[in-house]
């Protein structure tokens, strides 16, 4: 026979409350509340289409409409999901490219970085770009013809799409980062409507939720960081490249702002360094 177990009561979970004569629980992990006391905590499901490479730093945004924004980063690019297939499309800064049109459809970038399946995004200003292609459209390398030049297809592994014409005005696509060391994590904050992206080995970045299709590099001459924190109206970054014992605040309300003695602005070195 099964001898019956007793059922161990836990106190409410009052983490404030003293020890002393207590009859709280201070402690409550890897549990959810449920009407007769705490029950399991489920395992963790799949959600989002897989990323190209491991996932080195995610963040989710609250926007104004109350939906929400879910990033992520690999070693060396962004990404936003979607919220309908929860695939991934790339939200890195861009950099300029040229097309060749007229049956070499060659997308030219130089020392572009990219491999065969990589997803790029383009975009364009003061023109068009070629019929063939859609701005904000994800679309794939289909070849790497060289360090510089490759091609796109509009699925993985699909069909070379073929640009009639270069298009015109100044064409874009997205970035490739210095990669993260092999100790570091992309970190995210949110700050109003702004999402910041930092890593040591890249210009602070940021998204703004209301009009941005992707990353860029946050004005103002922040000093590139390993952490990023927003205390109370304060963008603060830590583990600076410069400065590895370096905590830098911005202005106060000014995320722009990081001129030490200027409108709150400034910066705290401590010598014995820690995050």
């Amino acid at each position: 026979y099964l001898p019956l177990m007793p059922l161990l009561p836990f106190g409410e979970y009052k983490p404030d409350v003293s020890d002393y004569e207590g009859q709280a629980t201070r402690n409550v992990q890897n549990v959810l509340p449920r009407g007769d006391g705490y029950g399991p905590f489920p395992d963790f499901a799949v959600l989002s289409q897989a990323l190209i490479g491991a996932c080195r730093g995610g963040f989710y945004a609250l926007k104004s409409d109350g939906s929400v924004a879910v990033f992520a980063g690999t070693s060396d690019r962004l990404w936003l999901a979607s919220n309908t297939d929860y695939s991934w499309t790339p939200v890195s800064k861009v950099t300029t490219v040229t097309f060749t049109g007229g049956g070499s459809p060659n997308v030219v970038k130089v020392a572009h970085g990219f491999a065969a399946n990589d997803p790029v995004v383009f975009s364009n200003s003061g023109g068009g770009l070629p019929a063939a292609i859609t701005a904000g459209t994800k679309y794939y390398v289909k070849t790497v013809v060289d360090p510089d030049t490759f091609t796109v297809s509009a699925t993985a592994g699909g069909v070379v799409i073929n640009m009639a014409s270069a298009g015109t005005g100044t064409h874009s696509v997205t970035w490739i980062y210095s990669s993260l060391t092999s100790t570091s994590q992309w970190q995210f904050a949110q700050f109003g409507n702004l999402v910041f992206a930092t890593q040591k080995n890249a210009v602070l970045q940021v998204y703004n939720l209301s009009s941005s299709s992707a990353f860029a590099d946050t004005s103002g001459s922040p000093p590139q960081a390993d952490y990023i924190s927003v205390v109370g109206r304060f963008l603060v970054l830590s583990g600076l490249l410069s400065n590895p014992f370096r905590i830098h605040r911005s202005g106060l309300n000014d995320n722009t702002n990081m001129t030490s003695g200027v409108g709150s602005s400034d910066f705290q070195d401590f010598p014995e360094g820690g995050i």
